[in-house]
């Protein structure tokens, strides 16, 4: 026996009960306050939930202060290093650089002599045709009876 899709089943019809205001009851108020007892664990359980949010607090600022900071600055130490050592590199660098330079102008054969105030070039100041205005700042009151609104 195959029930089909179409068939519907039979409406309930809705009967009014009669209306007299003598059939109906007050339910009685209930009283929402909680016991004594209820009420102190409830206190308790708040109590308990801000130290367990005061201890992961806490946890997180030991993490912080034993493992995140010193791996910060581990890292920031071995960067320091390596430029240390990257400035000896090139210091000793330039000294060897200098020490050649200063080998190669001692050899007669390089054409380089000591200096000779007879053979100094001294040049004469011109005269400027175009002097530059003085730099201000922009931002700067010029007068103190501007009319300004505002500092």
């Amino acid at each position: 026996m195959s029930v089909s899709p179409l068939v519907t089943q039979p409406q309930r019809k809705l009967v009014k009960a009669p209306s007299s205001k003598n059939n109906l009851k007050k339910l009685p108020v209930q009283n929402h306050e909680l016991s004594s007892r209820l009420q102190f664990l409830l206190f308790i359980q708040k109590g308990f939930s801000f130290i367990t949010f005061c201890l992961v607090m806490t946890t997180l600022g030991l993490y912080a202060w034993t493992v995140y900071f010193p791996r910060l600055w581990n890292n920031e130490y071995k960067k320091l290093e390596t430029l240390q050592r990257y400035e000896r590199h090139l210091i000793s660098t330039n000294e060897s650089l200098k020490n050649q330079l200063a080998q190669q102008a001692e050899k007669p054969e390089t054409g380089l002599s000591n200096p000779n105030p007879t053979q100094s070039i001294f040049l004469t100041p011109t005269s400027e045709t175009n002097p530059r205005p003085k730099n201000t700042p922009k931002n700067q009151i010029s007068s103190p009876n501007s009319d300004a609104i505002a500092y």
